[in-house]
């Protein structure tokens, strides 16, 4: 049976963080984060009407991927090496991964770190 309720993945806070950051000011405002008045930090699906001090947009891994080569030259991928079904990113450092979208987390975090 084919699974038709495949959705795109979007960064985590820790990378959205890192992202913001670096520069990253792509709108992505129904996917982001907000910093409320008394310094909760929520997502914003999870906010009613209140007021907010701070966003931190939430791209997807695809709109992330595409800013960092874009604004600073580095290419970030997953591919499967061997038949074991885990994942790599493109690193130096080479690890593996149990699935692509944890690779690509990964790369994004380690270029991110290295900016």
């Amino acid at each position: 049976m084919m699974d038709n309720y495949i959705t795109e993945d979007r960064c985590s806070l820790e990378i959205s963080q890192l992202l913001k950051e670096k520069g990253f000011n792509v709108p992505c405002y129904s996917n982001c984060w907000v910093r409320l008045l008394d310094g909760t930090l929520i997502h914003n699906s999870k906010r009613q009407d209140e007021r907010f001090t701070e966003s931190i947009m939430q791209p997807t891994h695809n709109v992330a991927i595409k800013w960092i080569r874009v604004n600073f030259g580095l290419h970030i991928y997953s591919y499967q090496p061997n038949e074991t079904g885990y994942w790599a990113n493109n690193l130096e450092a080479k690890a593996k991964y149990g699935t692509s979208e944890a690779a690509i987390e990964s790369g994004i975090s380690q270029y991110l770190n290295q900016l």
